[in-house]
């Protein structure tokens, strides 16, 4: 009779503690929900903008670009509120076709890198063209007026 008191207390005592766990692992899935995480507000002021301009096609370059992206920013990134500005033009492609391009900023916000499409430009811009190339930085130094610029090609 006693042993079965001791496996009923034993018993009640594991179900206390699953339900303690699950109220737990309940409160933190409502308390870290990432649709809280506000975006970072644009500085007042911008001091530099570094547009890195990268268009490949099928010529076997564009996933060779798209790593040398990343690769720089496993280096350096400003964060999202930084009077810094980092952007890519990127039309990078394994098509021979049309294809769409995109200016996007690219910055750190609460330890993670965010990529955010500034501009989508249409499948008939080309971004080895003058024109195209103009646009960008026009579009750049519209959208982000900085006090200096820098480009890599």
């Amino acid at each position: 009779m006693e042993n079965m008191g001791q496996s009923a207390r034993h018993i009640v005592s594991r179900v206390m503690a699953a339900a303690l766990a699950a109220s737990v692992c309940l409160t933190l899935s409502v308390s870290c929900r990432k649709g809280n995480i506000e975006p970072p507000t644009m500085p007042d002021e911008i001091d530099n903008v570094l547009l890195i301009y990268m268009a490949g096609k099928a010529n076997g370059l564009a996933r060779d670009m798209r790593k040398n992206i990343e690769d720089f920013c496993d280096g350096y990134v400003p964060e999202g509120f930084s009077r810094n500005i980092l952007l890519t033009y990127e039309e990078l492609t394994g098509s021979t076709g049309p294809t769409r391009s995109y200016l996007v900023r690219i910055y750190r916000h609460n330890g993670k890198t965010v990529r955010d499409t500034v501009v989508t430009y249409p499948v008939t811009s080309i971004g080895a063209s003058r024109e195209t190339l103009e646009d960008v930085l026009n579009e750049t130094r519209r959208r982000f007026p900085g006090k200096g610029y820098g480009l890599l090609i």
